[in-house]
């Protein structure tokens, strides 16, 4: 199970909400739901992003996007940042986000970093 910060922002009655929650519980990724008729935080949020169309799914505080991009998230590969001693500094990453953080590593002093693929 991927433990992460997922936040989908979803309303009664909606199909395309019903899909992306059976991907994330398929894929044993644990989220909150935020039922923008109900939530007015919620509904402030999507109106703060300029989303006019539910779900929106965000992963730490981070868009996603709809159903769509939610599930290309959930189903694309996935990679690991590794020391040249094999020490893991961080896992479940897609290319974009691995990139990013072997930059951010790097910048912090492990030159020796690299992006595995996670098993």
């Amino acid at each position: 199970m991927r433990a992460s910060n997922y936040v989908i922002y979803s309303k009664p009655a909606c199909p395309h909400c019903v899909k992306a929650k059976q991907f994330a519980t398929f894929y044993g990724v644990s989220f909150v739901e935020r039922d923008i008729t109900q939530d007015i935080d919620a509904l402030r949020v999507m109106k703060l992003h300029e989303l006019g169309t539910v779900p929106q799914v965000f992963k730490d505080g981070h868009l996603i996007g709809d159903s769509q991009e939610f599930i290309k998230h959930l189903t694309e590969k996935r990679y690991t940042i590794v020391t040249e001693d094999d020490e893991v500094l961080e896992r479940g990453l897609t290319m974009e986000e691995a990139e990013l953080a072997l930059c951010r590593h790097i910048n912090l002093g492990a030159e020796d970093s690299y992006i595995g693929d996670d098993e």
